[in-house]
Parts: C-alpha cells; structure tokens; sequence
C-alpha cells in the first residue's frame, strides 16, 4: 500500500536513512524488471533505477534524505487520493465496482466491501499518523521561540 511505504520514506528522510532507504528501493526497482511487459515499462523502471543509484552515489546524504521525505509525501497524498476514489466508485460510481479492490476483497473472503473500505482508511489514517511523528518535531523546533504555544491571534481577535 503506498501509505505505508511512503510513511516509511518519510521516517527515513528524517532520521538519516534516506539513503539506505534509497538503495533498498533501487534493489526493489531492479528486482521488478523480471515482471516488466512492455518497452515503455522498461525505459521508465531503467531510468528510475539510474537516478535512484545517482542520488545515493553522488549526492550529499542528507538531500537523499529530502528527496525521500518528499517523495514519501506524495506517496501519503496519493493514498488519501486513491481512497477517496475507492469511496466514490462505492458509492456514485456502482458501474465500475468490479474494478473495487474493496469489492475483489469481499467476493474472496466474504467480508463486505464497506469493512475493507474501513480497514484502508485506517492503514493510511495510521500512516499519516506515523509520518507525521518525526516532521511535527522538525517543525516545532524550526518555530521562534515567542511562537512556540502561543495563539496566533490575541483575544481580541488582532494578529499577536
């Protein structure tokens, strides 16, 4: 599920294993070649591997980190995406609900679809969760001091 593999990117970025991460991900990228059917597949996969090799061979690691953090991010992001399509051919979309993998899931295992529904959005409400740990640390620290637990507005409703 992209959810967890991006919040797992993020952690990475932020505690100094980007890096490995990145490498770990250019041997999973390497690995999917024996899976890859069409030409197009293969460039994209190809290149992907190059800059993946690139950033972990010649660049700072600490931008590695950033790039992992980043593209963890939009992995989270396209998680809540999918899972808002997911509601939506649930729910408006009925004609397309053989291509639920909610729906694949309920006629293989007998749970309703509206569980499986629930479960996803408990895997990338959790993700979101655990990616959020190490960057609401970074960002408290980066705050002023006189900001840090203060309101942004005074009681009488003006800018502080």
């Amino acid at each position: 599920m992209p959810a967890v593999v991006g919040a797992a990117m993020v952690w990475s970025g932020f505690n100094g294993w980007g890096p490995a991460a990145m490498s770990l991900g250019t041997l999973i990228l390497l690995a999917s070649f024996l899976f890859i059917r069409n030409g197009i597949g293969l460039l994209i996969t190809a290149a992907a591997v190059l800059a993946a090799v690139m950033l972990v061979l010649f660049v700072p690691p600490e931008f590695t980190g950033h790039v992992m953090i980043v593209l963890g991010l939009a992995l989270l992001v396209a998680a809540v995406r999918d899972l808002g399509k997911l509601a939506t051919v649930h729910l408006r979309r009925r004609d397309r609900l053989a291509t639920s993998d909610a729906y694949l899931l309920s006629r293989a295992t007998r749970i309703p679809a509206a569980v499986w529904i629930v479960l996803f959005a408990v895997v990338v409400g959790a993700a979101w969760w655990f990616a959020w740990q190490p960057m609401s640390q970074v960002l408290a620290a980066g705050l002023p001091p006189q900001w840090q637990g203060a309101p942004l507005h005074a009681p009488g409703g003006t800018p502080a």
